[in-house]
């Protein structure tokens, strides 16, 4: 793996950044409808660390991570500072597994949906390992938020959360920083 710096200007429906060959990062952008997309923002800068496959840094200006439907992250190691929001699935946002830090955002994960069924959710869970540093909610979402058992969270924020549906956080997942 080079160590140079790339920029990634967006990925498909299901798509995967590859630098090198390598694969660094699974996005699924799931519910296929026109404009649908998963995308590391325009002008995001994504660099592999040397010697370490599967790990991953994005630095961005505005957002990070973000899809126009379903984001689903699974396994590697990424770390993503951005300004605004962190991580963002306008449906809905799972974690399973992985080793995320996610920093200097105003909201580190957020799902917007309110009206659509079955949507407007984060779930974590399938020993994802995630360390957020935040100003405002860590976790944020209309419908619903989940943190499974085998879930692990370290989290500097404002709200650890904010979701005016169901919220449920398993017993021994989050230490507050």
């Amino acid at each position: 793996i080079r160590t140079r710096q790339r920029h990634v200007p967006h990925l498909d429906l299901c798509g995967l950044v590859l630098i090198d060959g390598v694969v660094l990062l699974r996005l699924l952008c799931h519910g296929h409808e026109e404009g649908a997309e998963a995308a590391v923002r325009p002008g995001a800068l994504v660099r592999p660390i040397h010697g370490a496959d599967g790990v991953l840094e994005v630095s961005v200006k505005d957002n990070g991570i973000g899809c126009k439907n379903d984001l689903e992250i699974s396994n590697g190691q990424i770390t993503v500072s951005a300004p605004n929001n962190i991580l963002k699935g306008n449906n809905s946002v799972t974690v399973t597994g992985g080793k995320l830090v996610l920093s200097g955002g105003e909201d580190a994960i957020k799902s917007d949906e309110e009206i659509k069924e079955g949507k407007g959710y984060i779930l974590i869970s399938e020993d994802a390992v995630i360390d957020i540093t935040c100003s405002d909610d860590a976790l944020q979402a209309p419908k619903s938020v989940t943190v499974e058992a085998t879930a692990r969270l370290t989290v500097s924020c404002g709200n650890l959360v904010n979701c005016p549906g169901v919220y449920n956080i398993a017993d021994g997942t989050v230490t507050m920083k």
